[in-house]
């Protein structure tokens, strides 16, 4: 594999990742039978949530929309 194809390929899972599933800041999402306002994408899949009393961070794949 060339070097512009090894980048190329680095940058499309990268953007792949940052997808997290259609969620953006500003959706409110479901966890454990809370609603959440996403505050932020961070890196790795994680979300960073607000519930009014504190800003929490969770793992994406284990939330439903």
């Amino acid at each position: 594999m060339s070097k512009r194809n090894k980048k190329r390929s680095v940058l499309k899972k990268r953007k792949r990742r940052m997808n997290y599933n259609g969620i953006k800041p500003g959706n409110l999402v479901q966890w454990q039978g809370m609603k959440y306002k996403v505050v932020a994408l961070l890196k790795h899949g994680c979300l960073l949530l607000d519930n009014g009393a504190k800003l929490q961070a969770k793992e994406c794949e284990r939330l439903s929309q």
